[in-house]
């Protein structure tokens, strides 16, 4: 059984009251268990002024953490906020670890490396890893995600890619401990009486184009060929305007069904080829069929209750008295709700309130777990999407 402590602050300026405001929140004489372990979510001011450090030093167990736009936990939230939720257990044990730097040449290595020496710390298979990637602008998260899912196995991983408050997402970062890195990927591996659950709702049914082609030619994370013609042509078909996508690729979530009985899953994409191939924020396999989808006010709103009623309902099914959630929701959606950027956030919390500890972050690319109707599990890198983890 996992319990969540969880505070919050908003005191920006000076560390000091920070820290003592998280520590008074989380009443850790009373509250902790046999084993723990945080998770920090954060405004970047916070890393760079040394209050993530100094809330570290104080806290005695490991803390993982990450940069985000907005966060949130029990009745507190915001841009200028920081989150941490404890987890903390008689029966289950957590074990973390954080990558050397990763670059183009070394993804494989520093990402799976780091995984197996955090999984060699377990005493048994892990039931469930979480993964704090870096906002890397020249590797996408799907690749290390997909280096990940090689070596996981049959363990299901959840987890966020690190981001920040701007929209280029060109300052983020990954915490251990106080250490601060820009470049490394961070682990927890929880093994013993744990039973997760994962689900993520991307976009609305009713916000999703009719129109459908095959993937005839793809490489990674380019996706080249639709029904046998370049991609922005195969746009253009459907009535879409090239010119558009061209200049704000971003605003055309793709919606992608491998065919392998699985949740179709969303991809981002981050820009258009001069030969009208498209870069993608997901691995985009050939054979599999895509449609287009779009976001507005109302999807974005409707598929977070969606996820989060799913979850709280899991979490009610529960035998045991403890219980967490652990909630991500893409970058995309905070800048698409513009002026309202803090309505899914609000929306969260007339849902969940205090009846389950929870922590609720913005994710550069959020990983999350489908299955297939046998229940085979599949571990996915999305964008567009709300996700959550009952734990």
């Amino acid at each position: 059984m996992i319990k969540m402590l969880s505070a919050a602050t908003t005191e920006i300026d000076f560390p000091d009251d920070a820290t003592a405001e998280i520590l008074e929140a989380l009443d850790l004489k009373n509250g902790l268990l046999k084993n723990s372990v945080g998770i920090i979510s954060c405004h970047c001011d916070y890393v760079e002024n040394g209050t993530v450090e100094a809330i570290c030093e104080s806290l005695p167990f490991d803390v993982i953490g990450y940069s985000t736009a907005a966060c949130a936990t029990g009745d507190v939230c915001g841009q200028e906020s920081l989150t941490i939720a404890v987890l903390t257990s008689d029966d289950a044990i957590f074990n973390t670890e954080m990558s050397e730097p990763i670059t183009a040449s070394t993804v494989e290595k520093s990402v799976c490396e780091a995984y197996k020496k955090a999984v060699g710390k377990c005493s048994e298979n892990p039931k469930v890893a979480l993964a704090f990637l870096p906002f890397l602008l020249d590797i996408s998260g799907a690749v290390m995600m997909e280096e990940l899912s090689k070596t996981a196995g049959s363990v299901p991983i959840v987890g966020t890619a690190a981001c920040g408050n701007k929209l280029d997402n060109s300052v983020s970062y990954v915490i251990k401990n106080g250490a601060v890195t820009r470049d490394s990927a961070a682990f927890i591996m929880i093994e013993g009486n744990v039973s997760p659950k994962f689900f993520f709702t991307s976009i609305s049914d009713s916000n999703i184009h009719d129109v459908k082609g095959k993937i005839t030619e793809s490489e990674g994370c380019f996706l080249k060929k639709v029904n046998g013609v370049p991609f922005i042509d195969f746009v253009e078909s459907c009535g879409i305007s090239s010119e558009a996508v061209r200049a704000a690729p971003a605003s055309l979530p793709l919606v992608i069904d491998r065919l392998d009985g699985a949740q179709p899953t969303t991809a981002g994409i981050y820009g258009v080829t001069p030969d009208g191939y498209a870069h993608c924020g997901c691995y985009v396999p050939m054979g599999a069929m895509l449609s287009f989808g779009r976001q507005d006010y109302n999807g974005i709103l409707h598929t977070a209750e969606t996820t989060v009623k799913r979850a709280l309902r899991a979490a009610a099914m529960k035998a045991d008295k403890g219980g967490a959630i652990l909630i991500f929701s893409c970058i995309s959606r905070f800048f698409m709700l513009g002026a309202n950027f803090d309505d899914e956030i609000k929306k969260v919390i007339e849902l969940v309130g205090y009846r389950v500890p929870y922590q609720f972050s913005y994710s550069g690319g959020e990983i999350c777990p489908t299955y297939d109707e046998e229940g085979i599990m599949f571990n996915r890198f999305h964008n567009f999407s709300c996700t959550a983890c009952v734990l």
